[in-house]
């Protein structure tokens, strides 16, 4: 992928691949948004990216009421890991 100037580069994997192609159209169209400005490293309204307690290695950042992106950054690369609902966040250390 080419990056511009101030873009992340992307990284996933199969198990992501997966469960974003699961998802319903509008829910997938609304998860794509969010990648991309998580990419161009900007924010968008209601996308309130913090991190996942106790821990902290891993982020969210809210697609909707219901669905989160767990994601990391590391040395301008954005590790999309997965898509979960807001109940499924404990598994990443989340309460």
């Amino acid at each position: 992928m080419t990056r511009g100037r101030g873009e992340l580069e992307l990284s996933y994997g199969s198990r992501f691949e997966q469960r974003l192609h699961r998802l319903p159209e509008a829910r997938r169209s609304s998860c794509l948004r969010v990648i991309a400005a998580l990419a161009r490293q900007e924010s968008t309204p209601g996308m309130r990216v913090k991190p996942i307690l106790p821990g902290r290695f891993y982020s969210e950042a809210r697609i909707s009421a219901g669905d989160r992106l767990i994601f990391r950054t590391s040395e301008g690369v954005l590790h999309l890991i997965d898509v979960v609902t807001h109940h499924e966040i404990v598994r990443y250390g989340g309460t």
